[in-house]
């Protein structure tokens, strides 16, 4: 968009600008108005990591799409994926996160349905203009302390989520037990990988498609006396997708503590499910 970039340092009337700009996109039908180019530095310290973070919590062809760039790259490199998002995504995954930057946001957005202000023309009309004004401006003071609420609650998951996906080191199934601090060990681990058909039901070898995926490896290791067998291995991501299908996420009063290249972190994560 006119070579627009957003950043950390960006003031408020060239954020509100670039807003304003969406906005247009936005009311001419454009269902994806947004480039991640443009705005994950707002928020995300790296694009690679603004990237992941969208496609582990979005819906690709529903929140964002991505476009093909340069397919044919005449000096033989990769061609560039561009990452187009919707408005509410774009809310959600860049907005949210900083206080100033969804104030901005929120005058654009959400008021831009009050262009058709009408001028009081009575006493008690503007009387209850005034009250309307604020109980609109309590209602907004409200919205903010919820978010900072929401923003310090949210920031040990960041944090982990951060430290899982910026790691290229491979764990072991005992490892990933530990890391997601499960009651079981490696071997009920495995079984339960086996039951929801994660690896083969006759082995720990992880299907194919999730080894595609970078979620895991299948690789031989010597065990002693020159003996040599098939071992799975979890990857960093692969220790994500295993929270998720576990429903590790949900368990309540529970921690997530990985240490990676000398560095731990720790998830605090909570349980909205009924007791039985």
């Amino acid at each position: 968009m006119n070579n627009i970039i957003l950043t950390k340092s960006s003031t408020e009337n060239q954020i509100k600008s670039y807003f304003l700009k969406v906005l247009d996109l936005k009311q001419s039908n454009e269902q994806f108005p947004v480039d991640l180019e443009e705005v994950w530095p707002l928020v995300y310290p790296r694009k690679e990591e603004a990237v992941r973070y969208l496609k582990s919590e979005f819906i690709q062809d529903v929140d964002y799409q991505v476009l093909r760039k340069n397919a044919e790259n005449p000096l033989g490199g990769r061609p560039t994926d561009i990452y187009k998002l919707t408005l509410s995504c774009m809310e959600y995954f860049i907005a949210r996160k900083v206080q100033p930057v969804f104030n901005v946001y929120r005058s654009v957005f959400h008021q831009s349905v009050e262009s058709g202000f009408r001028i009081p023309q009575t006493y008690s009309e503007a009387l209850r203009l005034a009250a309307d004004k604020e109980e609109e401006n309590q209602k907004l003071l409200i919205e903010n302390k919820a978010l900072e609420s929401e923003n310090k609650r949210m920031q040990p998951r960041d944090q982990f989520v951060d430290i899982v996906f910026n790691s290229n080191k491979l764990l072991t199934m005992s490892e990933a037990a530990k890391s997601l601090k499960l009651k079981y060990g490696r071997n009920t681990l495995c079984k339960k990988l086996r039951e929801i058909g994660i690896f083969y039901k006759s082995s720990n070898e992880p299907k194919q498609e999730y080894i595609s995926c970078g979620y895991f490896e299948y690789k031989p290791v010597e065990v002693g006396n020159g003996r040599i067998i098939m071992q799975p291995f979890c990857s960093s991501r692969g220790l994500g997708y295993i929270a998720k299908k576990l429903g590790v996420i949900m368990v309540p009063e529970t921690q997530i503590t990985i240490t990676v290249n000398n560095t731990t972190g720790i998830m605090n994560m909570s349980n909205n499910k009924k007791n039985k």
